[in-house]
């Protein structure tokens, strides 16, 4: 039986064949960082002297590691590459272009193809429909972000597109607020479309009651940090309705300045024994009717805002 290789003991005096469909429809839209890992894996795949770490590449090409993963899930979501990493091990399966539009790949995988475009599928879509929620071509910051969400918050492409379109539709454009109202809804272990239009539903109903109680009082503002810890503790552990609360209000009209501190005086008492003691050895907290607020920026503007 014949065997055949192609010698090739100089790296540099060897080859890597490029399709031009790479550079004609997925070089133009790519970061240049990612498109030089892509190169580097290209020659690394069809090379015979091993494969580079991901700390090799990124000492090679004069990036952070975390630009080289970035850049592998950023084909992945292309198509073009499949990127397994498992551990400190990571798989990356270089696709020809055609075969993007082929049925079946040489190994006859073509559940696992259907999968990758839908989910392609699915990312494009995503980035479509955020496009003409801002109204604008999205950055390939703004899509590398996207992806990083959907990697290590397990969020669907759904929930990305309503946290983003609820931003928005209140006048939130700052990627960093962006960024940081993520963070709140994976804090609140949301993952899902549905999961994320409840938690957005479920705050702005409790912020909503937060407004209604110090309206009730006289005082137009937002709560501080402690005033809005202590209206939770009426309505969550002493399970108060609104009408109890409002009708405490009421008590307090004999003050000179109502606030929240004569408020939960009366609805302490009001509260069962055993209750009020794991209360009054728990509460210790300062009410603040300045304006110096202790409340998180993003949920001020998220759910404090008329």
């Amino acid at each position: 039986m014949n065997r055949f290789d192609f010698v090739r003991d100089i790296d540099d005096l060897g080859f890597t064949v490029l399709e031009n469909a790479f550079i004609n429809h997925y070089m133009p839209k790519a970061r240049g960082d990612y498109v030089k890992v892509y190169l580097y894996g290209l020659k690394s795949s069809l090379s015979k002297n091993g494969a580079p770490s991901n700390a090799q590449i990124a000492q090679a090409l004069k990036l952070t590691e975390g630009d080289v993963l970035g850049a592998w899930k950023y084909w992945d979501s292309e198509g073009i590459v499949r990127f397994t990493q498992t551990d400190d091990n990571c798989l990356i399966e270089y696709f020809t272009i055609a075969s993007k539009l082929l049925i079946n790949d040489a190994n006859g995988t073509k559940k696992t193809k259907k999968t990758q475009s839908a989910a392609s599928a699915k990312i494009r879509q995503m980035n479509k429909d955020i496009e003409e929620k801002i109204s604008r071509p999205l950055t390939q910051i703004e899509i590398e972000m996207f992806l990083n969400w959907i990697d290590e918050y397990k969020f669907t492409p759904q929930t990305v597109v309503l946290i983003i379109s609820d931003c928005i539709d209140r006048d939130k454009r700052a990627v960093k607020y962006w960024e940081s109202m993520a963070l709140v809804f994976h804090d609140a272990g949301v993952k899902t479309y549905d999961q994320a239009q409840l938690f957005i539903q479920s705050r702005e109903s409790r912020w909503s009651g937060y407004r209604e109680i110090l309206n009730y009082l006289g005082q137009y503002r937002l709560p501080t940090k402690p005033e809005k810890e202590l209206m939770d503790s009426w309505l969550d552990e002493y399970k108060f309705d609104m009408a109890s609360i409002l009708k405490a209000c009421d008590e307090t009209t004999g003050s000179s300045k109502p606030n929240l501190k004569y408020v939960d005086a009366i609805l302490t008492k009001r509260s069962q024994p055993e209750t009020t003691a794991k209360k009054a050895s728990s509460k210790n907290v300062k009410m603040e009717n300045d304006h110096n607020y202790d409340v998180d920026m993003i949920e001020e503007a998220l759910f404090g805002g008329e």
